[in-house]
């Protein structure tokens, strides 16, 4: 369905990976990609971009089908993932041991006829598995009371909250090649990612979009660092995160000490 040689070099390949944490570049060399060149990764996308066109065909049928049967109006329907795939990015593939955000700005599209506005948006952050807990139930008329995320009922409704977040956060527990263990924070400038046995990262996503230039170890940014570290730190607490409950995470948030290359 895709011409290979049409497909385009993204712009975060490669990546040198220069004050990256030492498992990027080793993943590299654990997944047998260390000397890909874009000729093929542009292999790789064209077999990625015929499995989207598949799904799409997929969820066109369920959708045609709703249709036919006069559920259309009826029925709500949430399109969404657990993670993206790296595909190319920083010379990557998968998931793991990252918090770019080709991994972890997924999409979320919610039909609900009668509510959601046809082609309306929100620019809202999201964390998809604790909210869809929250927003499920109360579509069906209950409240889920022990959910940590919030209902994005008011969202579709078209509504502004005051009090919505301003952070969006993920966590990570990596197991696949090694224990390697991961919080990220982020809001529509600042990206920061504990990592709390390699050098954590920190990048300015309206200058640096494509994730290159980590700043972790540039002084300029102490403060913002800070402020990010500690409104982690009171995130991971109020999710009882066992993380952030130990001397040693409290001392690397709290007190930035936490060695940089």
């Amino acid at each position: 369905m895709y011409n290979a040689s049409e497909i385009k070099p993204w712009g975060n390949f490669p990546d040198a990976m220069i004050n990256k944490p030492y498992i990027q570049k080793q993943q590299l060399y654990n997944w047998g990609i260390e000397n890909f060149s874009w000729k093929e990764w542009s292999v790789y996308m064209q077999h990625y971009y015929a499995m989207i066109s598949q799904t799409d065909a997929a969820i066109g049928r369920v959708l045609n089908a709703l249709k036919e049967l006069g559920l259309s109006e009826n029925t709500i329907v949430i399109f969404t993932s657990d993670h993206g795939d790296a595909a190319g990015s920083h010379g990557l593939m998968d998931k793991h041991y990252v918090m770019y955000d080709e991994e972890v700005h997924i999409p979320l599209i919610i039909k609900w006829p009668g509510v959601v506005k046809p082609n309306s948006r929100s620019e809202k952050f999201v964390i998809n598995s604790l909210d869809l807990s929250a927003t499920i139930p109360e579509m069906a008329g209950f409240r889920f009371m022990q959910s940590q995320g919030n209902s994005l009922v008011p969202l579709l409704k078209g509504e502004n909250p005051a009090s919505w977040r301003k952070y969006v956060f993920s966590n990570y527990n990596g197991q696949q090649c090694g224990l390697f263990v991961q919080r990220m924070i982020r809001n529509e400038k600042w990206k920061y990612i504990w990592n709390l046995t390699d050098t954590d990262e920190l990048y300015d996503l309206k200058k640096d979009p494509w994730e290159m230039n980590n700043l972790i170890s540039n002084n300029v940014y102490n403060e913002v660092l800070t402020v990010l570290r500690h409104d982690l730190y009171n995130d991971l607490k109020d999710r009882k995160d066992p993380m952030a409950s130990n001397w040693a995470g409290e001392k690397q948030l709290l007190e930035g000490k936490k060695t940089v290359r």
